[in-house]
């Protein structure tokens, strides 16, 4: 965004040679007024042919009389650029006096340069390397001695893991953590419908025997199965007779249904017989031949050529006249 300020001036000096660089330009129209506070150079912009040229603006602080002899010293004026080509030069207020409010020279410049002196962990790095740099270097002595010390287990350890190494065991030990959790939760729901189940089976037992009706102790006797009480009592002769009528109305019954299964079988049997002989297993059984299937209808024209071919065939049929035969006399 630009802003316009009191007082300053723009002037262009417009029309300049397309090879002539800002030096050229300057090394040109040195010296400079006073009154002069900036210079910006637009190159020329070549995809214009001919008609391309190279433009100065030059910001004066205030309208002045040096302003005004600049003007009549430039304008017109040829000015020559290396490669030799020439051009009149045309000075005149610019037709944009806004200014812009920062510095162009700061805005090209990069923030980030020299951001990394005070970065904290540049800073680190630095101090570390000095401290490393502090440390004496040990002679071949020294260092033959340290390397023939026995080094503890813990040592060997710390010596072995790298950054990678450590990563891949926090890992290992972080999924052996959530699977001893999971673990222990399936443990303790297990318990919990263990302890459901033996509480349910001890409230079932409790009421088993709150419901059982009581009996003595002599009626218990009478649930013993009946050969036990056949080799314990020996039986009367009533309970005898009893029981050979009872076995004796068994045996008939048992007699009535085997004849009348042997019966019902050979009728069976017989009307299998009457049907026709049994077709062996391996052999199939014929099929019927289907009925032959009823012949289309049949159009008007086929039924006149059937009627006309039967009529010439058959000799029972009188004979048709033609056209050429003559009527009898």
């Amino acid at each position: 965004m630009t802003d316009s300020k009191d007082g300053h001036v723009k002037v262009v000096l417009r029309r300049l040679p397309k090879y002539m660089t800002e030096h050229e330009v300057l090394e040109q129209i040195s010296p400079l007024p006073e009154e002069v506070i900036g210079t910006y150079f637009h190159p020329a912009n070549f995809s214009f042919d001919r008609c391309a040229y190279a433009t100065l603006t030059v910001n004066f602080s205030e309208y002045c009389d040096s302003m005004m002899e600049f003007e009549r010293r430039f304008d017109g004026y040829i000015f020559v650029d290396s490669r030799g080509n020439d051009s009149a030069a045309v000075v005149e207020a610019a037709s944009n006096q806004n200014f812009a409010k920062c510095d162009r020279n700061r805005m090209k410049e990069d923030t980030r340069v020299g951001a990394i002196l005070t970065d904290k962990y540049y800073l680190d790095f630095c101090k570390k390397l000095e401290e490393e740099r502090a440390i004496p270097i040990l002679t071949l002595e020294q260092q033959i001695r340290k390397l023939n010390q026995p080094d503890d287990a813990r040592t060997q350890i710390d010596k072995m893991e790298t950054p990678l190494v450590k990563y891949f065991f926090e890992k290992e030990t972080g999924k052996r953590r959530d699977y001893d959790a999971r673990r222990q939760r399936r443990d303790e729901k297990r318990a919990e419908k263990r302890d459901k189940v033996d509480k349910f089976e001890k409230h079932k037992n409790v009421l088993d025997i709150l419901m059982k009706p009581s009996v003595p102790m002599a009626s218990t006797s009478a649930t013993t199965s009946k050969k036990d009480l056949k080799k314990e009592k020996p039986m009367t002769e009533k309970e005898k007779e009893r029981w050979e009528k009872q076995d004796a109305k068994r045996k008939e019954r048992n007699m009535i249904r085997k004849q009348k299964f042997l019966d019902e079988k050979k009728k069976k049997h017989e009307e299998r017989e009457q049907d026709g002989p049994r077709v062996p297993r391996d052999k199939k059984k014929e099929r019927l031949a289907k009925p032959p299937r009823p012949s289309p209808a049949k159009t008007v024209g086929e039924q006149q050529g059937e009627d006309w071919i039967k009529k010439l065939t058959d000799p029972k049929s009188a004979p048709m006249k033609k056209k050429h035969d003559s009527p009898p006399n």
